[in-house]
């Protein structure tokens, strides 16, 4: 019972802060930022000013599994602090000290 009680509070409290809205535009940005990252690179690394004399970088265009894996990996890193920064707000009123209708 006390469960739901905490659901409860806390769907309305995502609904109130647009959570349900925020979270997975975050996670779907994360998911075509990557493979654009990767793919434009040779242009993003010649328009801020290039490569040391000398050096070369031969970037071969990555197959569709290793995109695939390159944004699984940057869902494990970059998603679980996403997830622990919405989450935040579950805990921050109970710790002490903290005063909600501070303004």
């Amino acid at each position: 019972m006390q469960w739901m009680t905490v659901f409860k509070t806390e769907s309305i409290g995502a609904w109130r802060n647009y959570k349900w809205i925020w979270v997975p535009l975050v996670f779907i940005l994360l998911g075509i930022m990557d493979p654009l990252t990767t793919y434009y690179l040779p242009q993003i690394l010649e328009s801020v000013g290039g490569l040391p004399e000398g050096a070369t970088i031969n970037i071969p265009t990555p197959p569709p599994a290793d995109v695939f894996m390159m944004s699984i990996s940057q869902f494990n890193m970059i998603g679980v602090a996403v997830l622990i920064l919405m989450s935040m707000g579950t805990i921050a009123p109970y710790v002490d000290g903290y005063d909600c209708h501070r303004t």
